[in-house]
């Protein structure tokens, strides 16, 4: 081999070996260093529907990355709204569902659960059975930021519940596990305990026949935040009417039951609401 064809030879095995070299720094032994792909949202599955995506390959990338999905009852109709199949929402619920931790530790669900028991309107303290209108009025409307449609506004039924709003307690997409989930206005965070509605005749004004208790069971162990409250089931949701917290109350297994008080005020959608511990 002459001179020049040396040099020629010699400068292409350094190219060669040069981005050899820097393949290597880039790629391989340092994975770490590699940026992180951010984990899905809702923008993103949207976007990809928007661009023509089939729905395999969307719940493909769905199944193989990190998720921060919000899928609470008004999310997934956003997302219906936006072209989002049932099925795609199906595999969001399920990646969510599969990423998420255990809503309880492990060892708490060792320590078994403790009976709760409030006594509603005992002693006759208050009313048996509670009544609403059946059709919410303009200040009814105003009152508890109901639509403008009529439709929207009949009262269907009325219910009292109970639950715990302490922030360790509450459920992973708590809306969707409790029937107060889609009042926005006026319900905390919390995990439903006891929900008993009325079963009002066709025809009839709404009214419930108040339970001589409600029953449920909590961690023994922890204190809670407990909510007695009254809700009517206005148009297609339930909205709460009035309520009560009892603030870090422990209950233990034989004590004596809380005490509940649900007094409608007047002919409307008033309540007043009382909860506390047996004396």
């Amino acid at each position: 081999m002459n001179a020049p064809r040396r040099v020629v030879w010699a400068w292409v095995l350094g190219v060669t070996l040069a981005l050899a070299a820097n393949h290597a720094g880039a790629t391989g032994g340092d994975d770490a260093a590699m940026p992180l792909e951010p984990p899905l949202t809702n923008e993103d599955i949207v976007r990809m529907v928007a661009s023509g995506t089939p729905d395999s390959a969307v719940q493909e990338v769905i199944r193989t990355r990190k998720e921060a999905f919000d899928l609470t009852d008004d999310m997934v109709d956003e997302l219906k709204l936006a072209g989002v199949s049932a099925a795609i929402v199906a595999a969001m619920a399920k990646r969510h569902a599969d990423s998420a931790p255990p809503a309880v530790p492990a060892e708490r669900e060792t320590r078994g659960r403790a009976p709760l028991v409030v006594s509603l309107n005992a002693g006759g303290s208050g009313p048996r059975t509670v009544r609403v209108p059946a059709w919410a009025d303009e200040d009814a409307k105003a009152l508890l930021h109901l639509p403008k449609e009529n439709d929207q506004r009949e009262v269907k039924d009325l219910a009292v519940f109970l639950a715990c709003a302490s922030p360790e307690h509450i459920p992973d997409l708590w809306r969707a596990k409790s029937p107060l989930g889609r009042d926005m206005d006026f319900v905390t965070r919390h995990e439903m305990l006891a929900f008993v509605a009325g079963d009002t005749p066709a025809g009839k004004a709404p009214r419930l026949v108040l339970p001589a208790r409600l029953d449920a069971e909590v961690d023994p162990t922890d204190p809670h935040d407990l909510v007695l409250g009254i809700a009517a089931r206005i148009g297609d949701h339930w909205v709460q009417m009035g309520a009560a917290v009892l603030r870090k109350t422990t209950i233990v297994a034989g004590q004596k039951p809380l005490l509940g008080r649900v007094e409608h005020l007047g002919r409307g959608f008033a309540f007043k609401v009382e909860l506390s511990a047996p004396r």
